[in-house]
């Protein structure tokens, strides 16, 4: 009972909630579960993966949503991303 009483009250929160996420591996498994639920929820998502083929198949399309090409295990994609973004 305590639960669903929680998840009632963040279901409320969320929908007024104005949060990023950013998800790596967003493409596929859990990384896009966690990307849908998000968007679904009413979040900004930031979503990346090291292919972009067929993102858009898996999370559909949103305002909500950005996909972005990066392989997080190779650090000179994320400096040069980071330095893009700011």
């Amino acid at each position: 009972m305590k639960w669903v009483k929680q998840y009632k009250w963040r279901r409320k929160y969320v929908i007024k909630n104005d949060q990023l996420w950013f998800i790596t591996g967003a493409n596929r498994g859990l990384g896009a579960a966690i990307a849908k639920e998000a968007l679904d929820r009413g979040y900004k998502v930031v979503a990346t993966a090291r292919k972009l083929e067929g993102m858009e198949k898996v999370l559909g399309n949103s305002p909500n949503l950005l996909t972005v090409k990066l392989d997080i295990t190779n650090d000179g994609q994320v400096q040069h991303k980071h330095r893009k973004s700011n």
